[in-house]
């Protein structure tokens, strides 16, 4: 009787199937289900698919492989761990902000893993597998972008109206997308120039599909650092020294570039947000100062802002606007991790510059180079989304050169180490694609009117998330609206006194949020109306707190004169009127 053949194990090359499925993942999934419906699927993917990829390095016992860039990635990390550490809000620092997820500690480390799983797979070898999925998730994302463009979302329950008639494909947002279209770029050029591969024209349908979403998009940073990234590949793959019917090809896309630049200048002209970023910048250098070392923690750009927002700012965007990004990545590093974080951040670039200038003469390493260039420009006025990360980590791998010697042992306990945080970070991440699902339900039921079912879903969320301050205030609100429309007394102080608990919980997760306590704050406000007992006294030292935090919140200096005047506090209550009348007039001039 014949034995089946045993299977054979996966080879590390195994693991590049599971990069492929992080890479396009966190370009393109979505879902409908979840209330952060762009973020959350991408994080749940990019953590598939770096435990997928070092499961598979670690059953094979794939041998370890230093890179030139260990330890300025070394140094990022001890020093994102010192910022955590002294954080103001650690939460956030972990996890990252809400709808976005890119800067915190653990998708920070995910995109860590996700490298060196790409260094490690023999990625830096034989790149093209990868190649052709960029190309083809380019033309997904180039269609998919038009489509928006002439009002169709192909996507069932998605969100059909965007900000300024712009596309956001499947990042969520048109900045987003023309970042990750940006890094995308020199990847498809390159596979159209390449003179020993057969994928010119999927790289011709990816090139048509970046420049599709890019003038869809209407990001004048995507066209920017798209313009930049194939400059920089043209000229390290020695294109811009080929014959002169390439030149001149060569030639057409980069003004093809710099003439959507233009028109993208000429159709959005000077927006206020732009003159809002240099006050932003201003305010956030002018506040580091009191950080100077370490910052505030990881993507805390946000608190810090609010504390320190100047008229400048409040006149180009009102007393009611933030920024939870620096749009810039460098004063993004200064402020969150401080001068230290700052020279780390600098050390890698300064390598990755390095292994770019080596891959001369090398057109799909030079190809990596252009798009890196491309994203490290953007990101001087843009934010960096995850996937825009992801796509540097899979750049930053493909630069990285083959040992010359036999290669380093493996280490079974850092494998174990490494494989164990990708386990983590999965199960964690499902928690959060949990408690976000539930979110959605009880928001959806809300506007459904189905409080029976909405109730409860938000106390699900709470408990599966406990840290999300975005979760306590809907439910908050919603919690308000049912006491304001209540005719029992005794169930509208019920209802209002749940709305506390709400707020008490939220300030105990989230001491450093405005939010936190403004929420606390104002539902003690009501709850006192309502004939509970006298808690004035709290929620003015919880709405004066919320003020140290934010000073200039039109919001929260109205709800502050409300209590002023309860309390009879004629002072205060001058003050604060004085204020909100000057805010408002920073923004009519």
């Amino acid at each position: 009787m014949r034995r089946a053949p045993i299977p054979a194990a996966p080879s590390p090359a195994h693991a590049r199937w599971a990069l492929g499925l992080a890479l396009a993942g966190s370009l393109l999934a979505v879902s409908p289900l979840q209330a952060a419906m762009y973020s959350i699927p991408k994080l749940a993917a990019l953590s598939a698919g770096a435990l997928l990829a070092w499961a598979v390095l670690s059953w094979r016992g794939a041998p370890g492989r230093g890179t030139p860039l260990d330890r300025p990635l070394l140094a990022c990390a001890a020093v994102l761990l010192a910022s955590f550490a002294v954080s103001s809000d650690q939460f956030l620092s972990f996890v990252g902000r809400y709808q976005m997820y890119s800067l915190g500690v653990l998708p920070l480390g995910l995109c860590a893993a996700f490298f060196y799983a790409a260094v490690r797979s023999g990625q830096p070898e034989e790149p093209r597998p990868l190649l052709r999925l960029c190309a083809a998730v380019s033309i997904v994302m180039g269609v998919h972008a038009m489509l928006q463009a002439v009002g169709v979302e192909p996507i069932a329950f998605m969100p059909t109206k965007f900000p300024e008639g712009r596309a956001v494909g499947t990042l969520g947002n048109p900045v987003y997308l023309g970042a990750c279209l940006a890094g995308l770029f020199p990847l498809v050029l390159g596979l159209v120039l390449d003179k020993e591969g057969d994928d010119r024209w999927l790289g011709a349908a990816g090139t048509a599909g970046v420049l599709a979403g890019m003038f869809a998009c209407g990001s004048r940073g995507a066209f920017l650092g798209a313009a930049a990234g194939a400059v920089v590949y043209l000229w390290l793959a020695g294109r811009l020294r080929a014959p002169s019917g390439r030149r001149v090809w060569a030639g057409v896309i980069v003004v093809v570039l710099i003439a959507g630049f233009a028109a993208s200048m000429r159709l959005r002209r000077f927006s206020a947000s732009d003159s809002a970023r240099l006050a932003m910048w201003d305010s956030a250098l002018k506040a580091s100062r009191a950080a100077l070392w370490l910052g505030t923690g990881p993507d805390t750009f946000e608190g810090l802002l609010r504390r320190s927002r100047s008229d400048d700012f409040i006149r180009a965007l009102g007393a009611t606007a933030g920024q939870a990004n620096a749009h810039n990545d460098l004063l993004q590093a200064l402020t969150t991790t401080g001068v230290l974080g700052l020279a780390a951040y600098l050390w890698l670039a300064w390598a990755l510059a390095v292994l770019a200038w080596r891959s001369r003469g090398d057109p799909r390493r030079a190809s990596a180079a252009g798009a890196l260039a491309g994203l490290f420009l953007q990101a001087k006025v843009n934010p960096m989304p995850l996937p825009g990360m992801v796509l540097a980590c899979f750049c930053a791998a493909m630069l990285c050169p083959a040992p010359a010697e036999a290669k380093k042992p493996r280490s079974a306990a850092l494998d174990g180490a490494v494989l164990l945080f990708c386990a983590a970070a999965f199960v964690l991440i499902l928690r959060l694609t949990a408690a976000d699902f539930s979110h959605k339900k009880a928001v959806v039921f809300t506007g459904a009117r189905r409080m029976d079912i909405a109730l409860p879903s938000f106390e699900r969320a709470e408990r599966l998330n406990p840290g999300e301050l975005q979760y306590r205030m809907i439910y908050a609100s919603a919690l308000q609206q049912l006491a304001a429309k209540e005719a029992d007394p005794a169930r509208r102080r019920a209802w209002i006194e749940r709305a506390v608990q709400v707020g008490r919980d939220a300030t105990a997760w989230r001491p450093m949020e405005v939010d936190a306590h403004q929420i606390l704050g104002t539902s003690l406000i009501l709850l006192q109306r309502a004939g509970g007992p006298d808690h004035l006294a709290e929620a003015e030292a919880e709405l004066d707190r919320a003020l140290e935090l934010d000073p200039k919140f039109a919001p929260l200096l109205e709800n502050r004169l409300v209590l002023a005047h309860a309390r009879g506090d004629t002072r205060r209550e001058k003050t604060l009127a004085a204020e909100i009348l000057r805010l408002q007039a920073l923004r009519v001039r």
